[in-house]
């Protein structure tokens, strides 16, 4: 299976990682995990699909006291009590903008759960089907895991390929590689 996505920044999956797993430690079972991601699926679709919700709810100029008002008031009776719990915690700490990054990170735990990791592939152009399957394969054999295939393209890229699987980035792009060969030949010279 191959979605688009979009990578995101190393710091924001940090936080969310740790939102991510403090529910997850909250969470009875595989059952109750499987609904809490979903409703933290519909939620972030849901702020997505709101003209100005995020922005509202992570606006600087609302104290985070008030943040936290608003959103017990929007999601109390309208979400779980996990999810009411961690919006609450969120807001009162000013973070409700790593929403994103939670439902990511809680993903990944729920599929280490099944034993399934999710892979990101950046590419310059598009990868065929024959390639994608290929380097499924590859990355499921050396991590033993079922591995469900992601891919992004970034036409800023060369050639080669970026590899994102959990918090660990793989980089093969020929601009690295380039920007690598540059650094070490400026460095010889310098030292000559």
């Amino acid at each position: 299976m191959t979605h688009s996505s979009s990578v995101m920044d190393p710091e924001l999956m940090s936080l969310g990682q740790i939102y991510a797993q403090a529910l997850d430690g909250l969470v009875a079972d595989s059952t109750q995990a499987k609904l809490i991601a979903s409703e933290l699926h519909q939620l972030e679709e849901l702020l997505k699909s709101i003209p100005g919700a995020m922005a509202l709810l992570t606006a600087r100029t609302i104290t985070k006291e008030n943040h936290q008002k608003l959103v017990d008031r929007i999601f109390h009776d309208r979400t779980s009590e996990l999810i009411s719990s961690l919006l609450g915690i969120m807001a009162r700490h000013g973070r409700m903008s790593i929403l994103p990054a939670v439902r990511q990170s809680f993903d990944i735990l729920l599929a280490r759960r099944d034993k399934q990791v999710k892979a990101t592939v950046i590419t310059a152009t598009q990868l065929d089907q024959a390639m994608q399957e290929e380097i499924r394969s590859v990355l499921s054999e050396s991590l033993d895991a079922n591995v469900v295939l992601e891919t992004a393209l970034d036409p800023k890229m060369l050639g080669g390929m970026v590899i994102q699987v959990g918090d660990k980035v793989f980089d093969s792009a020929v601009s690295t590689r380039l920007e690598g060969l540059l650094k070490n030949m400026l460095k010889r010279r310098l030292e000559q």
